[in-house]
C-alpha cells in the first residue's frame, strides 16, 4: 500500500491527515472470524445496532475495538492484511509498519469505545463538508467542533478495515497521530462516517470522546435516582418536622413561658436561646420531654431511615432516655452575662485565627470548646444529650454554653467553680 501523507495541525499533534492516493478495483477484505473468537467479535462490535451508520461505519467501530481490546492477536490479523495487500516487506523495512508491530506485540489492553451520538454528528458533518468542498484537514467551515479528538482519512477504498488500517499505520506520520487516538486509554466514546470526497473518492472521519451514550445515560439514571432519594429524604425531613412541631405544639404557654426565660437577654444571640430553651424544657420537665419527643424521634434532621430504628438500642441513647425516666425537676439554666462574654471573646479570637484566646478568660473554671456542623437548633441539643461530656457539663453541672452562628458552628462550655 503506497501512501502519500500530508500532516496539518489541530488540538495538539493528535489530529492528522491521513491520505492513500492508491487506487485499485480489487480492495483487501480479511475475515476477523479467522483471528478472533466470537465472543471477542461480539464484545468490540459496539455499534451494531446503531440504526443511523452504515455497515462500513459499524466496520470502524469493530476493527477500532479489536486493536484496542486484543492487540496481541491483532498482531496476526494486521500482519495478514498487509501481506494481502502485497506490502509484506514492508514489516521488516519501514518504520511506520515495525513500530506498530512492536506496540502490538507489547501493549496493554485499553476498553472499547461505544457509540456516541454528538460524536457521530460532528463526523458525519465534517465529512460531508469537506468531502462536497474537496476540503483535508480539520478547518471546519460550517460544522461545529466539540470532540477531544479527531482522524481524517482519504482513499478509493470505502470499507470501515481499509480506513482503520489505512489511520492504525500512519504512514508518513510523524508522531503517528491517527493511531495515538486509536489506541488512547482514555477515549470512551467514537463517532465514525464515511462519506464521498470530491477529489479522493471517500473520506473518513473518526471523531473521540471522554464520554459515551451508555455512559451518558448510567449517569442520566444515576441522577434521578439521587434526585428521586433527595425528594424522598425531603418529604421525609418534612414529615418529621411536622412530628416534631406537633409534639412541641403539646406544651402548654405556661410551660414554655417557664423554659424560655432567655428570650429577653439580649446578650445572647437567637441559636443560643433557642438551645437554653430546650434544655430548659427537659430541666423541668424530664418526664414530659422523654414522652413527647425522646422516645418517639429524637427528630433528628440527618438520621437515616435504616438507622433510626437501632438509634434506640444505643448505649447512649438508653442512658439519656433511662435519665429522663428518673430525672427530678431542676432549676432553669440561666447563662450571665460575663460568662457569656468570655465565651464570646474565645469564640471571636478562634474564628480569627489568634491565638492567645485563653486570655479571656478572666476567673477560673473548667472550660473547653469544639467545633461541628450543625444540623438544627434542636438537633444541637439532641447531640449534647447523646455525649457523655456534653452532658455532664450542662446538666451536671450546669455549665454555661454559647454557640457562634455559622457553618461550623462553634460549641464553647464553661463551668465556674
Amino acid at each position: 500500500m503506497n501512501y502519500k501523507m500530508r500532516n496539518t495541525h489541530f488540538l495538539l499533534s493528535l489530529l492528522l491527515i491521513a491520505i492513500s492516493l492508491k487506487s485499485t478495483a480489487q480492495f483487501v477484505r480479511i475475515d476477523p472470524v479467522k483471528y478472533f473468537t466470537s465472543e471477542e467479535i461480539k464484545s468490540a462490535n459496539t455499534a451494531i445496532n446503531e440504526g443511523y451508520l452504515t455497515a462500513e461505519e459499524k466496520n470502524i467501530y469493530l476493527f477500532t475495538n479489536l486493536v484496542r481490546l486484543y492487540p496481541k492477536k491483532f498482531y496476526e490479523f494486521y500482519r495478514a492484511y498487509v501481506i494481502a495487500d502485497g506490502e509484506e516487506k514492508k514489516l521488516r523495512s519501514n518504520r511506520y509498519y515495525t513500530s506498530l508491530t512492536k506496540e502490538l506485540k507489547t501493549r496493554k489492553a485499553v476498553g472499547a469505545l461505544l457509540p456516541e451520538k454528538k460524536m457521530f454528528d460532528l463526523a458525519e458533518c465534517w465529512a460531508v463538508e469537506s468531502g462536497e468542498k474537496g476540503l483535508l484537514g480539520h478547518d471546519r467551515i460550517k460544522c461545529p467542533r466539540g470532540y477531544s479528538g479527531e482522524n481524517c482519512g482519504y482513499g478509493y477504498d470505502p470499507t470501515g478495515l481499509y480506513f482503520v488500517m489505512l489511520l492504525l499505520i500512519d504512514e508518513g506520520v510523524e508522531g503517528v497521530g491517527h493511531r495515538k487516538n486509536i489506541l488512547y486509554e482514555e477515549f470512551k466514546g467514537l463517532g465514525a462516517a464515511i462519506r464521498d470526497h470530491k477529489t479522493y473518492k471517500y473520506d473518513a472521519v473518526q471523531n473521540f470522546s471522554y464520554t459515551n451514550d451508555y455512559l451518558k445515560e448510567q449517569d442520566r439514571i444515576r441522577m434521578e435516582e439521587e434526585q428521586k432519594k433527595r425528594q424522598e429524604r425531603l418529604q421525609r425531613l418534612d414529615a418529621r418536622r411536622m412530628e416534631f412541631q406537633e409534639a412541641m405544639s403539646k406544651w402548654d404557654e405556661k410551660e414554655l413561658r417557664a423554659a424560655d426565660i432567655t428570650r429577653s437577654l439580649s446578650y445572647l444571640n437567637d441559636l443560643e436561646k433557642d438551645l437554653y430553651l430546650y434544655t430548659n424544657l427537659i430541666k423541668l420537665y424530664p418526664k414530659k420531654f422523654k414522652e413527647l419527643i425522646w422516645d418517639k424521634g429524637p427528630f433528628f434532621d440527618q438520621l437515616l431511615p435504616e438507622l433510626e430504628a437501632s438509634l434506640h438500642n444505643d448505649s447512649n441513647y438508653k442512658r439519656v432516655s433511662n435519665w429522663l425516666a428518673t430525672a427530678r425537676t431542676s432549676s432553669v439554666l440561666v447563662p450571665d452575662q460575663r460568662s457569656i462574654s468570655v465565651l464570646r471573646c474565645v469564640i471571636n479570637k478562634y474564628l480569627s485565627g489568634r491565638e492567645n484566646y485563653k486570655s479571656c478568660f478572666q476567673f477560673a473554671g473548667a472550660w473547653r470548646f469544639q467545633t461541628f456542623y450543625s444540623e438544627s437548633n434542636f438537633n444541637d441539643v439532641m447531640n449534647i444529650l447523646l455525649n457523655p461530656d456534653d452532658f455532664n457539663d450542662l446538666f451536671s453541672k450546669g455549665a454555661t454554653i454559647a454557640m457562634h452562628k455559622g457553618d461550623p458552628s462553634i460549641k464553647l462550655f464553661l463551668t465556674t467553680n
